[in-house]
């Protein structure tokens, strides 16, 4: 975005703090949609999609969600709804790592030890708070 398309809002209290939150949230959405054509909610939408096809015993990274979805730059805001999670049974969020193969430290269903938990049952050896990308990262064809 640039310095045309910015809200600037004054915070005397003339506005209700919902009414800030979506600006906010609308903010949010035009910036990620100029990323990638969609909005928040269907870039979302998209992102949980992309979970459910991730098979048992293989973890993606962020950025690999965000290249899926076409363009890799959106690594930070599949981050964004990952925390965001509605389901965590529907969308297995817990799957999704770091470049590096760490557990997020801020996990959204319980932090990383309940994301450590999730992954050993589905298979895969978690060691340090590490995965090994080379040996569990799912490489679509």
């Amino acid at each position: 975005m640039n310095k045309n398309s910015w809200i600037t809002v004054k915070l005397d209290e003339t506005l209700k703090t919902s009414e800030i939150i979506k600006l906010i949230d609308n903010s949010y959405n035009l910036s990620i949609g100029n990323k990638c054509g969609s909005t928040g909610k269907t870039l979302a939408q998209k992102v949980y999609d992309y979970l459910t096809t991730i098979p048992k015993g293989k973890v993606v990274t962020y950025k690999q969600v965000a290249e899926s979805l076409g363009n890799k730059g959106l690594a930070r805001a599949v981050g964004n709804i990952l925390h965001k999670n509605p389901d965590e049974h529907k969308y297995p969020c817990y799957k999704v790592l770091n470049s590096k193969g760490e557990l997020a430290e801020a996990f959204v269903f319980g932090g990383k030890e309940i994301q450590k938990e999730k992954l050993e049952k589905d298979g895969i050896t978690v060691i340090d708070n590490k995965v090994d990308l080379e040996t569990y990262q799912w490489k679509e064809k």
